[in-house]
């Protein structure tokens, strides 16, 4: 999405974060909402969604409506927080309290992929 200019040089950028499993068949977005002024070195910004503008909606309906039609289905909040295991039925050494899906499905916990596909 394009950079806003406004006045007296100040800048506001926005981005859409897209991860896509390489394991199964799921993806989640994150939104990025940045201000800047032209005579400073660093940015205010915030970092999660939903969506704040309409230029964003238009981009997640578009990227959305792909991704569904290749049959992947979003995850967000509470969906990736939810425990797919517990570590005493995996006969693994834990490094967490608990298996969630999104580190199972975006991260590969399990060492399901060849490490070629996850670069």
């Amino acid at each position: 999405m394009e950079d806003k200019y406004g006045a007296d040089g100040f800048i506001f950028r926005q981005r859409i974060n897209l991860v896509i499993s390489k394991i199964i068949p799921v993806y989640k977005m994150d939104y990025l909402y940045l201000v800047k002024h032209s005579s400073l070195v660093g940015e205010l910004g915030t970092f999660g969604s939903p969506q704040e503008t309409f230029e964003a909606m238009e981009a997640e309906e578009q990227i959305t409506g792909l991704l569904k039609t290749n049959n992947y289905i979003e995850l967000t909040g509470y969906d990736l927080q939810d425990t797919i295991y517990e570590w005493k039925e995996l006969k693994l050494e834990p490094f967490d309290r608990r298996l969630t899906l999104d580190y199972a499905a975006f991260y590969d916990a399990l060492e399901l992929c060849e490490d070629s596909l996850l670069n």
